[in-house]
Parts: structure tokens; sequence; C-alpha cells
């Protein structure tokens, strides 16, 4: 009896040598795709590619999905951002959503944004960064490009807010945009950030229009604004001012008697806080002439300081304050319209407590700004 061959004895020799190339090769292609792939994955890591994917992840999940990512990031040009729904301002009383997007700087910078109605939002004085009427806070520069919206810089904390006024007429969306400077609060050249504050503004709203039904009419794309001046700045003459300071040139000559003679002052548009700031001859803030609007003057109503607030129209002897007020049916409804003495750091008033000039002072921008936007029942002490 023949002995019966082994199975293995003969499995190497079943393979043809073509086959056996082919898996080699195959194996050589796997092990050169995975080398491949694994270094694209390396690259992407080392060119910030996860941290550009994190940060779109983080930013598309808060304030419901309405946040400009690319001009937040034009803003806060940082390797990664980080988006949370937590907000460390006091402008969450009232407000449809708000949400705040950290960069990884040292020290870090934050934008909070607020999200609400005009008639709703708490405080929006303050996220506008007007906490002191009485001090100087900056001057209130209009956006333009066909937005009801403004931006002030108060120190290492910028502000822009938008009105945007729904197809429904009683009501209108507040967008309310906070920026703590952090590491860039030492950079040169921050003019240019004033614009790109100003869109992170605007096309939040142009988004929050849709997402909240507001069916508003947006305005343009913002290519750049003019930021205010500083009052040590190139002025004009009280007597030369074209722009929001423009009422207070035919009384020149009478604040000429007080050493006042320059103008610090934006162009007019239609921003829902205007401001004219009148200046001694050191250049320094005297007077502050300033218009409310909407949600503004509703909130200078609850928050100002005189006992005589609920009236349409008056003047304080004691402090020299003098006010006015309109109604605005095309431009948010009610307004205020203010004239007071700055205070110097020291607490004092830096010009005469003269009520009889604030009232004037007061009504010649009142009756300006009511004509401009067709105002009317227009109230001057």
């Amino acid at each position: 009896m023949r002995d019966q061959p082994l199975e293995d004895s003969t499995s190497a020799e079943t393979e043809p040598p073509t086959a056996k190339r082919k898996r080699h090769r195959l194996a050589f292609s796997f092990v050169g795709a995975l080398t491949v792939l694994l270094a694209g994955v390396g690259a992407y890591l080392l060119s910030g590619g996860y941290d550009r994917w994190q940060t779109s992840r983080s930013l598309g999940q808060v304030c419901h999905g309405v946040l400009p990512q690319s001009e937040i990031k034009k803003l806060m040009p940082a390797s990664a951002l980080l988006g949370t729904n937590d907000r460390m301002s006091e402008g969450k009383r009232g407000w449809l959503d708000g949400c705040s997007v950290e960069d990884d700087g040292k020290p870090r910078s934050t934008v909070e944004v607020s999200i609400g109605w005009t008639a709703d939002a708490g405080m929006p004085l303050s996220a506008l960064g007007r906490m002191y009427p009485s001090e100087y806070e900056g001057l209130v520069a209009p956006i333009g490009h066909g937005w009801s919206g403004a931006v002030a810089t108060i120190g290492s904390v910028w502000h822009a807010s938008t009105v945007l006024r729904c197809e429904d007429a009683r009501k209108s969306l507040l967008i309310s945009v906070k920026w703590y400077l952090g590491k860039h609060g030492q950079s040169a050249g921050l003019g240019s950030k004033s614009t790109d504050l100003a869109r992170v503004a605007t096309e939040t709203a142009r988004r929050a229009d849709s997402q909240w039904d507001c069916r508003g009419r947006p305005g343009n794309f913002v290519k750049s604004i003019s930021p205010a001046k500083a009052p040590d700045g190139n002025l004009p003459l009280l007597a030369d001012s074209a722009g929001s300071c423009r009422p207070a040139a035919s009384l020149a000559p009478m604040l000429e008697q007080y050493g006042i003679r320059r103008a610090l002052e934006v162009p007019f548009d239609n921003a829902p806080v205007e401001d004219c700031y009148l200046l001694d001859t050191e250049k320094r803030p005297v007077y502050r002439i300033s218009a409310y609007y909407g949600p503004y003057a509703r909130d200078l109503l609850g928050t100002s300081a005189s006992a005589r607030q609920s009236e349409e129209a008056g003047s304080d002897d004691r402090s020299g304050y003098a006010w006015a007020s309109a109604e605005c049916s095309n431009f948010f409804g009610t307004a205020r319209f203010t004239s007071r003495a700055v205070r110097n750091a020291d607490g004092t008033p830096a010009a005469p407590r003269d009520a009889g000039l604030q009232r004037q002072l007061v009504s010649a921008f009142a009756k300006d700004a009511a004509r401009r936007h067709g105002c009317t029942g227009l109230h001057v002490p």
C-alpha cells in the first residue's frame, strides 16, 4: 500500500509566480497609500486644518447658527475659536438669544453677541457702552450702508449695534455685539477693525432676519466705515461743522464766551444713537448733545437720573441737563434728545451749568433731527 502525500507538502507549489508577485505589489501599494494618507493627515493637522474644522463646528452650534463665521474670523484671526452659549454681561434679560466667541490668545479676546426684539431686550444702552451718560464715553459713529446701526469704542471694549425693522412695523430686531479686545488691545491700526466689528453685527442681523421670521430689509454689505476721531485729532471749528454738530453751529458766538470752539462729530446717517461733543480750547469735551431712538430712548427713560424724566421736555437748573422728545413713526418710534455737561475725572463739570444754553442746544439739535427723520410731536424745553 502506497503512502498518501501530505496535504501541505505541495502547498508552496500551488501558487503561480505571477500571483505571488501580484500579491506583493498589492501589499506594497497598500503600505504606500497608507503612508500618503498619514502624511496628508499630519500636514492637515500641522497646517491648522483641525483647528479650522473645530472652529467652524463650534461657531455653527451657538446663537442658532446665525453667526457670520468669515466675519468673526477676520475680527479675531486666531488659530482656534471657541463658541459658547454663555454670556458675560448684563444683557441676558429679555433677549431672544446670545452667545460668546473666545480666541486662544494670551490674554484672550472675546466677542459677545446678543439678539432680541427691541421691545423686550434688556439694557440696550449698556450693550452699546453707554453706562455713565455724564462722562466722556467716546463718540457713537454710524455704520451706514443702509443699516440703522452704530459702533462705539470705550477703552478696551468695542461695541456695535444695529436695529432691523421687520415687515410688521411694530417689531424690530436688535443685534448687539461687544468685543473685549484682549491681546488686540495693544495693537496698532485698529481703525479697520471697526469695520470688521460692524460686519459681525450686520451680517448676524441678516441671518437673524431669516431665523426669526422678521422679513425686514437688511442693508448692504459694509465695505468700510469711518471711525470717530479722538478729541485730540484735527477737529473742525464749531462754526464750520457739517456733521452731527451742525445744529449747534448757529450758537457758536454764544459758546465762544465759554471758550468752546471745536466740534467732535460724525457724519449724519441712520444711526439709532447720534452724538455731538463740544470742546474747549484744550480740545477737552465740555458738552455732549445726543439723540436716542427706539430701544435706546426707552432705556434712557428707564435709567436717567433726572427726577423729571417722564416729562416730554424740560431742564434741570441745578445740573444744566436739558431734554426734548418727538415721535418718529418712520424711525423706531419715540426719540429722546439730551444736552448735558461732561464731568471731569474728579466729578466736577467741565463747563458752567448753564441751563439756558443747554436748552438752546438741545432744541436746535432736536429740531434738526426731527426734520431729518420725519418726526412729529416735537417737544422742546
